[in-house]
């Protein structure tokens, strides 16, 4: 692997690669046309005539600046470490990929400010950077693999410990790593080494929760916050992370947070390379609020070694460490965990609902007793209507079944009479037939 220490001048970089080599880590020989600043000084493997195909990248316009394609290859088979100016760091980056070896740049944040800058180059007038060139070069710092902080001890302790990591390869980072890791600000910046455990690290409440659509800012004067109940909260972590591209973290949850119902939700893993704010969702399954309270242990962080050294993660949420940062506007303006109120909404539209409901069943029953009161009001006299109607033809037809009796009875008597008067007339022709027959 090669190892490229980024910084701005007075950083220190050359100090930690004296200090790697004498470890045991070699440091590569960059190679210049520039003269010697002064007698002895073998920073540079120093030349008077440049050849381009002999170097695997060149930097600057005579003098010019690069490293020798067989200093690069020893990188092929051990560990080793050369410094690279910010300001020139692309020239490195357009040019790593066909090295044939595993590389990672290393920013050294060393340096508060430009007066310490000032004092660190002792004023020297070719060395001193003005705010503009110094604020980019802490951006450059800032986008490297791994950023370390602190003095030259701290610096090369981490440093010691990275290479291990790097050579070791596949395993849960224990404390003897974190320790001097951390330290440097590596794996987490603003951690607190008391909380390192012997393979993980206890993350704390940080200043910002996110609950029912409100972004809510945690401070002294206002540590504490309740996670309604069945609802959930984004919360994010004091640390910030700052992991290598051979690096993944896991997020873990207390173990008394869930015994009390509550639940995390994350991804699977925090990104090799990732440098930026930490969140997770958290989930209150019981019935009762859920206190956070700032910079107490919620969570558990562990790191992992990966079997080789990735790109390193260079999405969009790269070194944000703002909530609202990450936010979607839905997020953002949403109400996103408020489970009970939703609930509770839900309730009223149905409360509304049997309302309205009991509303039309009595103003139904009204109406259908109203029509069972008026009904004989309005269907009585129309009986009688008909009644009459049909009395009158049923007397109708008394009358005329009487008339029609009577008829009967005279044309009975009628028929009697007749049969009366013509009965002695047929007795006179049965006993007289042939009288009869002469007449």
């Amino acid at each position: 692997m090669l190892i490229v220490l980024v910084g701005a001048r007075g950083a220190g970089k050359t100090t930690l690669a004296k200090t790697l080599d004498n470890a045991g880590i070699t440091a590569l020989k960059p190679t210049t046309t520039r003269a010697p600043r002064f007698p002895g000084e073998d920073e540079y493997d120093f030349v008077t005539r440049w050849i381009d195909s002999r170097y695997a990248w060149k930097i600057g316009n005579n003098p010019f600046y690069g490293m020798r394609k067989t200093e690069v290859n020893k990188a092929v088979s051990q560990t080793c470490v050369t410094v690279f100016d910010p300001i020139h760091l692309n020239v490195f980056e357009s040019v790593r990929g066909s090295l044939g070896t595993e590389t990672m740049t290393i920013g050294l944040n060393t340096i508060a400010d430009l007066n310490e800058q000032h004092a660190r180059v002792n004023n020297d007038p070719k060395r001193v950077m003005n705010q503009n060139e110094f604020d980019e070069v802490l951006k450059i710092v800032s986008e490297c693999d791994v950023v370390l902080s602190g003095n030259e001890f701290v610096v090369a302790a981490a440093m010691e410990s990275l290479v291990k990591l790097i050579n070791g390869r596949g395993g849960v980072v224990t404390k003897d790593y974190l320790m001097p890791l951390m330290r440097a600000g590596v794996l987490l910046t603003g951690a607190d080494t008391s909380k390192i455990q012997s393979a993980s690290y206890d993350l704390r409440v940080g200043t910002e929760v996110l609950c029912q659509g409100n972004l809510i800012e945690l401070s002294s004067s206002n540590p504490r916050f309740e996670i309604p109940p069945y609802s959930y909260a984004i919360v994010s972590a004091l640390e910030y992370a700052n992991l290598p591209p051979c690096v993944i973290g896991r997020f873990d949850l207390k173990v008394s947070f869930f015994f009390e119902g509550v639940i995390l939700s994350n991804g699977p893993q925090v990104d090799p390379g990732y440098k930026g704010a930490l969140f997770c969702m958290l989930y209150n399954g019981s019935g009762q609020p859920k206190l956070l309270t700032l910079g107490k242990h919620f969570a558990t962080i562990d790191f992992t070694t990966a079997t080789s050294v990735t790109e390193g993660y260079k999405q969009k949420y790269q070194l944000k460490q703002k909530m609202d940062q990450f936010l979607t506007d839905s997020a953002a303006t949403g109400s996103g965990g408020e489970i009970v109120g939703l609930i509770d909404r839900k309730i009223g539209k149905v409360d509304q609902k049997v309302k309205n409901i009991q509303f039309n069943f009595w103003a139904i029953t009204a109406a259908f007793l109203t029509l069972a009161v008026a009904a004989p009001a309005l269907t009585i006299p129309i009986a009688w209507i008909e009644i009459d109607k049909l009395r009158a033809e049923r007397l109708a037809m008394e009358e005329a079944q009487k008339k029609a009796s009577s008829m009967l009875a005279v044309a009975a008597k009628e028929r009697s009479d007749f049969k009366s008067l013509m009965q002695p007339r047929i007795r006179g022709q049965q006993e007289h037939p042939a009288g009869s027959a002469a007449k």
